[in-house]
């Protein structure tokens, strides 16, 4: 009796995860190009001396002086965030666009004919996944 299975060709392979990082990257291009409200920034966390600083000017713009100071109290206390912090916080924010085009591409894996559907699936999907995973594990106090 013939086996109806096909072998996976490492071609094949590199093709799914290789279109899995595509994916990746342009769902990291699209989450950045949509409207998702931003970074909030939670000042009830900051330390009493940085938000004296916040209050000084009320109802005006904080100044690049003001950011400064602020920045100084913050990383006085472990509480200044480096830009992964700010990139997760992106990424949390836009979970729907990662989500949304691991999909949209799962629909799109019957074009990988060689690899089966489960192995490829998990190939195309995996870089969006592991996104999202690392960045709701990467948070941080000040920032939502």
């Amino acid at each position: 009796m013939p086996s109806t299975h096909k072998s996976v060709t490492l071609p094949a392979v590199v093709k799914a995860v290789f279109l899995g990082l595509a994916v990746l990257l342009l769902s990291t291009i699209v989450s950045f190009l949509t409207r998702t409200g931003g970074i909030r920034v939670n000042t009830e966390a900051w330390p009493p001396s940085a938000r004296t600083i916040l209050l000084e000017r009320p109802g005006q713009p904080i100044t690049i002086e003001q950011w400064r100071r602020i920045d100084k109290e913050l990383s006085s206390h472990k509480g200044s965030a480096n830009p992964s912090h700010l990139l997760a916080g992106e990424v949390r924010h836009s979970w729907f666009v990662f989500f949304g085009l691991a999909i949209a591409a799962l629909c799109f894996v019957r074009r990988l004919r060689p690899l089966p559907p489960v192995f490829a699936g998990i190939l195309l999907s995996a870089p969006n996944g592991l996104a999202l995973l690392a960045a709701f594990a990467h948070t941080h106090p000040y920032y939502s």
